[in-house]
């Protein structure tokens, strides 16, 4: 009987994996639960196909279409995955295989079709330059935590593991928690300058496989990020450095004060209390209360400038322990083509901001402050910096949202709170 070309159905994905399971060339990633993780995952449309004969499953190709204005307009076996392409237990099969996909390249109008093999490029086929590399070992595991790495790692190579694991203080946990293997990874991905993808692959991935995955997290004091984590302290323990010009305001969590005039001659008085923030603008009078369950843009249209006027407060007056979060993000050109400067996160609920340092000295210079994810945020940039009654404090600083420039504000008096 002839091969037949099926389309993949849930009633058939059970004789699928077993073909794959069976099959010494397949992978994992020739497994049906790809189907569903890269439709639901990211939006492609999925063309999985089967060749049958006598009733049997002799052969399998999975398909996906991958337009995106990133990656261009591709039909691959297997996007985002390491391998693919057309296992088949004949000839005949592979051949059936490989002239549907053709054919369905034609009828979709994809302008490249790729199969993403282990092996050599079929006869034919274009090779395309190595992008990435296999390296396969096999390891073996006991239980014996000292005598499996004796076993599955060389012996300077264990040696190194052993000096990381007690300079660092390192242990681990495996747990399956894609979470926070996501966590890390977009931390470490979005460094590198790279597109993260999304937390809700991570989440399928585990659900469609649960019985072969696994998350093992490895902690640095207690924490998640490995190598990360410490590295990024201390970073994080540099750029708190560079808050010692304003260490005169740790501990002052009272009533702040401070007012002048702005570029345009407007007077302004500011008043940063336990409970709320007020501004004045030529006596127009602005508020934010502190427990509002909203966070508000006042004035409007500055991106909320009495928030981040409230989170400078925070940030010199009670330093980490303000925030939520509280991280080293990595360097970039301050406002996208200036020096480069070192780059602190915080979050506080919604709310977030990010600090600029300058790498020169270390000196704060700015930082942008947001509501929400999706609103424009307040950006504050410092001129200048001086002493009022011996506290430093931003003498002149411009605010800006969004790509409005809202004007320079000159601080000519700054009443600080008793410790």
């Amino acid at each position: 009987m002839a091969v037949r070309i099926r389309v993949l159905e849930d009633g058939t994905a059970g004789a699928w994996d077993a073909f794959v399971r069976a099959a010494p060339q397949a992978s994992f990633f020739h497994l049906s639960p790809w189907r569903r993780v890269i439709g639901e995952a990211f939006g492609h449309t999925t063309h999985y196909a089967l060749a049958e004969q006598d009733g049997a499953v002799v052969g399998v190709l999975p398909l996906a279409r991958m337009r995106t204005r990133l990656f261009g307009d591709l039909l691959a076996s297997t996007p985002f995955c390491v391998y693919g392409g057309p296992v088949a237990a004949s000839p005949e099969a592979a051949a059936a295989l490989e002239s549907h996909a053709l054919d369905l390249q034609r009828r979709l109008g994809a302008p490249c079709l790729e199969f993403r093999r282990l092996d050599a490029a079929d006869p034919g086929w274009e090779e395309r330059p190595p992008l990435y590399f296999t390296f396969r070992k096999p390891i073996a595991v006991t239980g014996d935590d000292a005598a499996d790495m004796q076993r599955n790692i060389p012996r300077k190579q264990r040696a190194e593991v052993r000096k990381a694991i007690e300079r660092f203080r390192l242990t681990s946990v495996s747990d399956g928690d894609t979470d926070g293997l996501h966590r890390v990874y977009a931390e470490s991905v979005r460094n590198l300058g790279s597109p993260v993808f999304p937390r809700r692959y991570f989440r399928l991935l585990g659900a469609a496989f649960p019985r072969e995955h696994d998350v093992t997290t490895v902690l640095h004091e207690g924490r998640p990020g490995y190598a990360n984590y410490y590295f990024n302290r201390q970073h994080q323990s540099r750029l708190e450095e560079g808050l010692k010009e304003f260490a005169g305001w740790d501990g002052r969590r009272g009533t702040w004060k401070f007012s002048g005039v702005t570029d345009a001659n407007q007077t302004f008085r500011v008043l940063l209390a336990e409970q709320s923030v007020g501004m004045w603008l030529d006596d127009k009078p602005y508020l934010q209360p502190l427990d509002a369950v909203d966070w508000l843009d006042e004035p409007p249209g500055t991106g909320g400038l009495l928030v981040a006027f409230q989170q400078f407060k925070w940030l010199v007056s009670e330093g980490p322990e303000a925030f939520t979060e509280f991280a080293y993000f990595g360097s970039e050109p301050l406002d996208g083509r200036g020096p480069l400067v070192d780059v602190l996160l915080t979050e506080r609920g919604t709310l977030g901001a990010r600090w600029y340092f300058r790498q020169s000295d270390g000196a704060l210079i700015g930082y942008d402050s947001s509501l929400l994810a999706d609103q424009d945020e307040c950006r504050i940039r410092f001129v200048e910096t001086v002493a009022f009654s011996g506290l430093r404090f931003p003498a002149t600083f411009s605010v800006s949202s969004g790509d409005k420039q809202l004007g320079v504000f000159k601080v000519q008096q700054v009443e600080p709170p008793a410790k």
